[in-house]
């Protein structure tokens, strides 16, 4: 038998804030990380040939299927530079995108 094998992620939007929460057995609810999308110094589809730091923190709140994975890097106050990968809906990315600073903006858009 296997305790707390069921894992998932919740994701909250709120007025450019973005909170990650790991829920797991579907009754513990751990904070994961928060941070202000206008801190974003990065973001876009993420790819497994993406390399990350040795200081970076890496944030992993994904079911592992890549073709819908996007990262965030930025600088939390606790952990340093940190790169945040996640399975966003299309609701949710469109609400990031309205809050993502005006050079990644301007990237995204580039990207389409």
């Amino acid at each position: 038998m296997y305790r707390n094998s069921y894992v998932e992620y919740e994701y909250a939007f709120t007025n450019g804030e973005l909170d990650i929460d790991k829920i797991t057995a579907k009754s513990k609810r751990t904070s994961m990380v928060s941070t202000e999308v206008r801190q974003f110094t990065a973001f876009g589809k993420y790819d497994d040939n993406m390399k990350e730091t040795e200081e970076m923190t890496l944030v992993m709140a994904t079911d592992n299927i890549a073709a819908h994975e996007y990262y965030a890097d930025f600088t939390h106050e606790e952990h340093g530079k940190t790169r945040l990968i996640f399975c966003p809906d299309e609701k949710m990315l469109e609400n990031i995108r309205k809050f993502l600073p005006a050079r990644l903006r301007t990237e995204q858009n580039n990207a389409e």
